[in-house]
Parts: C-alpha cells; structure tokens; sequence
C-alpha cells in the first residue's frame, strides 16, 4: 500500500510505487499525523525548525523522522504543539542510541536459532526475617505516682 502523497501533489501510481515518497515527505506526514493538522497543512515554524536542524546539525530528515517517534511512540510522552519539533535536538542522540541497539541486536541474534532457547530457572531462597519483639511500658496512672512520691 503506497504511503498516501502530500495535498496538492499528483503522481502515477506507477511512479509512486517505484519512488517511494523521500525522508522529508515522510517527516511532513508523520508531523501532521502527530499533531492532527488541519487541512494537512504543516506549520511554516515547523518547517523552518526542520530545515535548521538539517542545515545547522546535519540531521537526516530520517534521523528527525526516527526522533520523534521515539519520543512520541516508543517514549509515549504527551504531543507538545507549542514545542512542535523543538524536542528534536535534545533527543536525537538518544533516539541514535536507542535505534543503534535495536539493529545490534537484531544482528546478532539472526544466526540464533530460538526454538533451541530453553530458559534457565533460577532458583533464589530467601530466609523469613525473624520477629523482634519491642517490649511496650503500659502506662498506668497510680504506678508512676507512686515511684515519684519515693
């Protein structure tokens, strides 16, 4: 299923199938979706955010794209509209790291054989902590009269 294109943009099902839409596309779509645009119209601050991180940072729209989904979907912090993509710079080395783990992982686990995998049981006995008892004065009136009158 092709991913569906920006408003006002017209394209061949046969060409969209072989181009798939670009890094920057799928970041516009992924905003609007994120922060329920109206009219699938993205902000002209967010776009001017984005652009100044590729230029000034050197992010990939796919590393932005990657970001925000960290935060946003893998995170599961609240949608932020007055930050827009602000969270971007201060996230992207996490979201590096994290998404870093995740290929290392995987290859390294594609030559294991899972079914193969039997868990260990690990046993741990814990002995019950012993009862202290805490002895109480009783409070008795007419007896702490009696040693205060000695």
């Amino acid at each position: 299923m092709p991913m569906p294109q920006l408003p006002n943009r017209y394209v061949h099902k046969k060409c969209n199938e072989e181009h798939p839409n670009s890094d920057s596309e799928e970041l516009t779509l992924y905003i609007i979706k994120l922060f329920k645009l109206k009219d699938d119209y993205i902000l002209p601050k967010y776009m001017k955010q984005i652009s100044a991180y590729a230029r000034d940072y050197n992010f990939s729209y796919s590393g932005m794209l990657k970001a925000l989904k960290y935060w946003y979907d893998v995170k599961q912090h609240p949608v932020d509209l007055d930050r827009g993509v602000g969270i971007i710079p201060y996230i992207y080395k996490n979201a590096y790291d994290y998404y870093l783990a995740l290929y290392l992982a995987d290859q390294e686990n594609q030559t294991k054989n899972f079914d193969d995998y039997i868990p260990k049981d690990i046993e741990v006995k814990i002995q019950p902590p012993e009862r202290q008892l805490v002895k109480r004065k009783l409070f008795t009136f007419l007896d702490e009269e009696i040693e205060n009158a000695k």
